[in-house]
């Protein structure tokens, strides 16, 4: 494999540059110089310090600092926090993820769940480099049984069951460690979910407590205030359906109803008037899943596309006609490989 191709993979924190990369010199230069302070000839017969303490450069303003670190690649930022206790600390403040909001700054990175394997790992866009995330600190329910994954501005929320019950894992980018909750207003499984930029929409589904009464209620999860909050409910209550966000609007298609009956009809929830928009027929002529699996699909570039199982093909989601075109075989028809499960943070 030519060399500018080899993904890189670190379980420990570290340098990492590429010896191909034309970034490096600067990148180096970013982080040596930034956090330095002055010192003399005779720091050179004491202890090691902090990074802080290194004879490089005059140190920047705090205003710099963060200005210069916000512009640095979001996959560099776990290396970053090992040059000093300050970076870190600047780190975990969520100063520059909020800086990096304001001046528009977008960087995609995935985080995956390989079946079988018990620790996330995190991949920039491009998946040339990548890192073990933190274990997550669950029983061993949680870790054998089924989860469903959402991410939300700079948390990846992973729901699934513990001994005890339904429970809500979030990883924070910013501390780099796995937090216990918050737990949904109607704690659900089954549900559609999608994400848009800083926040995260959950609707219908069942509760989770025993009573397995399918909800037509939807939540939005906001990462600043870690919580849910609540939003108008569906016109018809779903399990079984899938989730996507497209033209600004939160979409939840197919599923089936409180009587185990499929649902072609589809919704989209309006947030600019926090209203729900019935979709007559969106999956009229898809052939009625004969096992309970939501829709497979997919949003690029504002466009809806979904893989019908049944024949292998790709279809794109007409909006005008409210129909389906059919795109072709997919690429790949081997089941056979490893289930994974895996999110986007933006």
């Amino acid at each position: 494999m030519p060399k500018e191709e080899e993904l890189e993979c670190e379980e420990e924190p570290g340098t990492m540059f590429r010896d191909d990369d034309p970034d490096k010199s600067i990148k180096k230069h970013v982080i040596l110089s930034i956090g330095s302070h002055d010192s003399t000839d005779q720091d050179t017969d004491k202890k090691p310090k902090d990074a802080d303490y290194s004879v490089l450069t005059p140190p920047l303003s705090h205003e710099i600092e963060v200005s210069i670190l916000a512009r640095v690649p979001r996959s560099e930022y776990w290396r970053i926090s090992t040059v000093n206790k300050r970076f870190l600390s600047l780190l975990r403040s969520g100063e520059i993820y909020s800086l990096r909001r304001d001046i528009g700054v977008r960087e995609p990175s995935v985080f995956v769940l390989a079946s079988g394997e018990s620790s996330w790992w995190a991949f920039d866009r491009r998946f040339r480099s990548c890192h073990k995330l933190p274990i997550l600190p669950s029983d061993w329910s949680f870790v054998l049984g089924d989860k469903e994954t959402l991410s939300a501005g700079t948390h990846l929320i992973v729901s699934g069951k513990e001994m005890d019950g339904l429970v809500i894992w979030r990883y924070e980018l910013a501390e780099n460690r796995w937090f216990k909750g918050p737990l949904m207003n109607n704690p659900r499984c089954l549900f559609a979910s999608a994400t848009c930029g800083n926040y995260a929409f959950v609707a219908g589904g069942i509760r989770a407590d025993g009573k397995r009464e399918v909800l037509k209620t939807a939540e939005r999860y906001d990462p600043e205030s870690k919580s849910w909050d609540r939003l108008p409910s569906m016109i018809k209550k779903r399990q079984y359906c899938s989730g996507c966000y497209m033209d600004k609007k939160f979409f939840v298609i197919g599923g089936k109803n409180e009587e185990d009956q499929a649902l072609t009809c589809g919704e989209m929830f309006d947030e600019s008037r926090n209203k729900w928009d019935l979709i007559p027929d969106m999956l009229k002529g898809s052939p009625i899943p004969t096992y309970h699996s939501p829709p497979l699909i997919a949003v690029v570039n504002d466009n809806l596309y979904t893989l019908e199982t049944s024949s292998n093909e790709v279809r794109v989601y007409m909006k005008e006609s409210n129909s389906w075109r059919t795109l072709g075989p997919s690429l790949s028809t081997d089941v056979s490989k490893p289930r994974i499960r895996g999110s986007v943070l933006i």
